[in-house]
């Protein structure tokens, strides 16, 4: 399958009054949208148009003008919804691909395999004449992602009943492959406004970039056995490798064990007309996790980029 996405998505969080739901939240109403006059007539602009009121100097004025920085002054988060950007696009193709032999009637090998791609990329511009990157001569960033991951799973099963006795085994090999690699760049001071490309910038503001890898390797076996559908048992042991944890203990083992009975297959309470099936079930089992925020936990990491002058730093 593949599937695209564009989105222009204005920012609606954090603390600069460019965000439209700050910038509601903290300006009074008492401010307008556009400038006007002592009298509150609106002011047009060279094209006798409207002009938004960013809260700055209006020459002749004496009221409704200087908004306070305390009030979003040289903001206006309605023009800057018109004025800026902030867009991001994203491509995602995934493939899915299955083989499978019967040996028997009752034995059988399946072999499965998925990829995944998933690249992403976005724009921020900020005007160099108003708003929040104004005192910085307007701002470019470009950001772009690409995670990849692939899937691949053997499984051999076993099902054949005897008589009253059904007997299912299934033994499972999987490999799990995830890559993440992210950039940014951006670059402040532009010239003009409309300029979207980072080199047009004067100074560096943003150079980064992050690549982050996961592996993991599991390895399965399962055993059921059940006795003229009411009496079930049932256990599973597993062992996963993870790239995640030290190589002195990347490897963990997990079990579990259940059974279970069907009593409304028995005959004294086959009659009863309240329920259509009453099990009872008890299970105890373990299981592992490696779902942490660091991808490498067991290792004491440094950060660089902190630089001096044209000396490297790390911290």
């Amino acid at each position: 399958t593949i599937s695209s996405s564009k989105e222009n998505n204005p920012s609606q969080a954090g603390g600069p009054y460019s965000n439209a739901v700050q910038f509601s939240r903290l300006v009074s109403s008492i401010y307008p949208l556009y400038r006007r006059s002592n009298s509150g007539e609106l002011l047009p602009g060279p094209g006798g148009q409207p002009v938004y009121d960013f809260g700055t100097t209006i020459p002749g004025n004496t009221i409704n003008h200087n908004r306070p920085i305390a009030a979003a002054g040289n903001m206006n988060a309605i023009a800057l919804l018109q004025l800026d950007k902030n867009t991001g696009q994203g491509l995602q193709t995934s493939v899915n691909a299955f083989g499978e032999i019967a040996f028997t009637g009752y034995l059988k090998f399946r072999t499965n395999i998925g990829a995944d791609r998933f690249n992403t990329s976005s724009l921020l511009y900020a005007n160099p004449l108003l708003g929040d990157a104004a005192p910085v001569g307007g701002r470019v960033r470009r950001d772009n992602g690409f995670t990849s991951s692939w899937t691949w799973n053997n499984m051999l099963s076993f099902d054949k009943s005897f008589g009253k006795h059904a007997i299912g085994a299934m033994a499972s090999a999987e490999a799990y492959d995830l890559s993440i690699k992210t950039s940014a760049v951006g670059t402040t001071g532009f010239p003009v406004p409309g300029l979207e490309e980072v080199d047009a910038g004067a100074s560096k503001e943003t150079a980064a970039s992050v690549t982050n890898r996961n592996r993991l390797e599991s390895y399965l076996g399962r055993v059921t056995y059940n006795y003229d559908d009411k009496y079930f048992l049932e256990g599973t042991i597993r062992t996963d490798g993870s790239t995640r944890w030290s190589s002195h203990k990347r490897w963990g083992v997990f079990y579990a064990i259940g059974g279970s009975w069907i009593l409304s297959n028995e005959n004294f309470l086959k009659e009863q007309p309240f329920f259509d099936m009453i099990k009872l079930r008890a299970s105890y089992g373990e299981l592992g996790n490696q779902a942490l925020n660091e991808y490498f936990p067991y290792l004491t990491v440094y950060t660089t980029g902190f630089n001096d002058l044209s000396f490297p730093g790390v911290y």
